[in-house]
Formats: structure tokens, C-alpha cells, sequence
């Protein structure tokens, strides 16, 4: 068993026991990289505060940019090249708001997609709408003919 910091990451191991516990006294596991207890990450505060860092880290530029595989001067670009509103509804993407990169599913593996696949920005509701119609263009002109048809 593996109860030095040190030790643990010489042998590129991720956790340790350690011998003494934690501040709030816990005899967990602790993880090898930052030496933070187990116990104390899994608390509902810490949880909590983390998805908090996180949501506010998505809504700055550099965090949707970097949560859709793109550089920052591309998202730019694309956000600029589309008068920073959606390229379908037209709606302004609002600073702070979610907004969804639009990619191409054959191309690229990862669910974010990557500098090459992204077709624009989209907010979440025509990104949603796209997507139940599994972005085919032939399912989207036959639900247009629906709609025209029953209005």
C-alpha cells in the first residue's frame, strides 16, 4: 500500500492512502496530483462549487470556445462572420447564455467536434431541433412541407 504523496507519483499511480487523515478528518484516498482528499471533493458543497466554476468558466468566451474544440480567434470568427446571433433563428447569442456549436457527426468523433467539423454557432433550442432531426437535410424539407401543409 502506497502512503506517500511522493512515492505514488514516482510510481505514476493517480491515488494514495495516506497514513495521517485529512484536515475534516477523513481516512480516504487521496488523489496523487493535488493531494486532495476524496472524501472532501465527493461533499454536496464541493460539488456544487465545482459545477458553479464550471458553468461560469462555459460562459466566458474562452470556455465555450475551448468546450467546442475551437480556438478562441475561431470562435470569434465564426461568432463575427454570423453578426453574433444564430445562424438559424437569427436570435443574438447574448454574452453569459449557452450557445451550441453546430458540427458534422461523420466527421468528427468527439461529441464537441473539432476546428474543422463546426458548421456555426446555434443556440440551444435550433441546435436541439437539428438534432431530433439527425441533421438530414431530407427530414427537415419533409417537415417543412408538414408544417406548410397543416397551416
Amino acid at each position: 500500500m502506497i502512503t506517500e504523496r511522493a512515492q505514488a507519483k514516482r510510481e505514476g499511480r493517480t491515488r494514495y492512502i495516506p497514513t495521517r487523515p485529512c484536515r475534516r478528518g477523513h481516512t480516504t484516498f487521496r488523489w496523487t496530483a493535488s493531494g486532495n482528499c476524496g472524501a472532501c471533493l465527493d461533499t454536496p458543497e464541493q460539488k456544487t462549487a465545482r459545477n458553479a466554476n464550471s458553468r461560469r468558466y462555459y460562459a466566458t468566451p474562452t470556455g465555450r470556445a475551448a468546450r467546442h474544440g475551437l480556438s478562441l480567434a475561431k470562435y470569434q470568427e465564426i461568432l463575427e462572420r454570423q453578426q453574433e446571433c444564430c445562424a438559424i433563428c437569427k436570435r443574438p447569442l447574448l454574452p453569459g447564455r449557452l450557445t451550441t456549436a453546430d458540427h458534422d457527426h461523420k466527421h468528427c468523433a468527439t461529441a464537441r467536434g473539432c476546428d474543422v467539423c463546426v458548421r456555426g454557432l446555434l443556440c440551444p433550442r435550433c441546435n436541439s431541433g437539428i438534432g431530433h432531426l439527425r441533421d438530414d437535410p431530407e427530414m427537415l424539407r419533409r417537415a417543412i412541407k408538414y408544417l406548410e401543409q397543416r397551416l
